[in-house]
């Protein structure tokens, strides 16, 4: 059975939101979600090598197991078989149940079919959202120090009207093409073939990314010369879905080996059929994003 995947990747320690895909980090790969439903397993995965370790959880996470401690749409009672906790104090005795597979160093992850775990409609899953932390198995407190993250929330949004071109992590703004994150992480751009109206491109099966930026040196840089060459790089080759949608996902500033000391200032993307002739071949829009000055590392 397909699970989505719902990824806190911690860049900034605040909310994110997941409305088409969701990225994991140590394999490098996305899973396009068309559409979240809470009906239906989803795999949520945490990087606590990226979390603000207040606690000390990553030492900790490296020979113990971690346990997922939860308490929205639903938290269950302490009667529930799927209470956080067992025995008294329960935040000293996670519940069994509730342990999460390590999928690498510092990364863990969790699968659960929202309506059935929660014991709720969609609704209350779409309008609450998922909160939770992480820890051990003993919880420390009662005096000592506490073992756990910071407390997490992934917002999840109904179905909405599907969007040709998109990008992960989405841009804030009116026109979400103000990005907050690093240029050192992972960005993503997501194209759905199947709405595609220019009927130029209806037979085609794979496309590439024409990319350029300016940098804070307000110098251009890009891998391939124009768009008719992306073809002759890899790395800018988008990968396809049984869904027919294709994603792009890059680190801009690795990939366009900007200088020591520069950082990307905007960055466009351009979306093509490989040995691209003319208009026929690409993409109308073109996506184009601009980085907060003084992005984070």
């Amino acid at each position: 059975m397909k699970h989505f995947i719902l990824f806190i990747s911690l860049i900034t320690g605040s909310i994110l939101t997941f409305a088409q895909v969701a990225y994991l980090a140590e394999v490098n790969s996305l899973a396009p979600i068309e559409s979240f439903k809470p009906s239906e397993p989803c795999k949520i995965v945490v990087n606590l090598n990226l979390s603000k370790n207040e606690y000390g959880i990553i030492e900790i996470a490296k020979t113990e197991d971690m346990y997922l401690w939860t308490w929205s749409p639903f938290e269950h009672p302490s009667t529930s078989p799927k209470a956080n906790g067992i025995k008294d104090p329960a935040w000293k005795n996670s519940n069994p149940l509730l342990k999460m597979t390590k999928e690498a160093e510092g990364i863990f992850s969790y699968v659960l079919t929202p309506t059935l775990f929660y014991e709720v409609n969609s609704q209350k899953v779409y309008d609450a959202d998922f909160k939770f932390l992480v820890k051990p198995l003993d919880g420390g407190g009662y005096g000592g120090p506490d073992f756990k993250t910071e407390d997490f929330t992934i917002e999840v949004d109904p179905p909405v009207t599907v969007v040709k071109l998109s990008s992960f992590p989405q841009g804030l703004g009116a026109k979400k093409d103000t990005m907050y994150l690093s240029d050192n992480e992972p960005f993503s751009v997501i194209y759905d073939h199947k709405v595609e109206t220019k009927t130029t491109l209806d037979s085609a099966k794979e496309f590439y990314m024409f990319i350029k930026c300016t940098g804070t040196d307000d110098i251009e840089y890009k891998l391939a010369g124009n768009a008719k060459q992306v073809s002759g790089f890899p790395e800018l080759k988008m990968s396809r879905s049984e869904e027919d949608v294709f994603t792009g996902t890059v680190i801009p500033r690795r990939l366009l080996k900007l200088p020591a000391g520069v950082k990307v200032k905007e960055m466009s993307f351009q979306i093509v059929r490989p040995n691209l002739v003319n208009s026929d071949d690409s993409v109308d829009e073109t996506l184009v994003f601009f980085y907060r000055s003084g992005n984070c590392e």
